[in-house]
């Protein structure tokens, strides 16, 4: 299994709340908010962070939310962050929350119906709703 470095993950509470401040996508398992991260005064790309949060509504057993999240690192890793970085020219931080209907989906499509929803948040916000106050 890969490393998911800290920096490709969103750690303190302020960069939670300035995600929590973009775009927002949402789908019967998971809800996605996007911010795309502002371009650095020397030309580098900052790489694309993600945020994962599984709630004690998604299931009371900490090792069955452990497994939630594991699965959607892995989706992260392995298809929605490669997308993000073909399609914005600085990188973006993402938050991705489940729901509690996640368990009635099919785990192997997570990393389709995130991928689905990050594009869904990348783009204009017309589609994908009114922002968060």
């Amino acid at each position: 299994m890969a490393d998911f470095p800290k920096t490709k993950r969103l750690r303190c509470k302020r960069e939670f709340q300035q995600t929590f401040d973009g775009r927002k996508a949402v789908s019967r398992d998971f809800v996605v908010y996007c911010q795309p991260r502002a371009d650095s005064d020397n030309g580098d790309r900052h790489p694309s962070r993600v945020g994962i949060i599984v709630s004690k509504r998604v299931h009371r057993h900490a090792n069955k939310r452990n497994f939630i999240k594991r699965k959607i690192r892995e989706a992260c890793r392995e298809v929605v962050l490669p997308e993000v970085e073909q399609q914005t020219t600085a990188g973006a931080d993402l938050i991705v929350i489940a729901r509690a209907s996640v368990w009635n989906s099919d785990l192997t499509e997570f990393d389709r119906a995130l991928n689905r929803l990050t594009r869904k948040a990348l783009g204009s916000r017309e589609q994908t709703g009114a922002k968060r106050a």
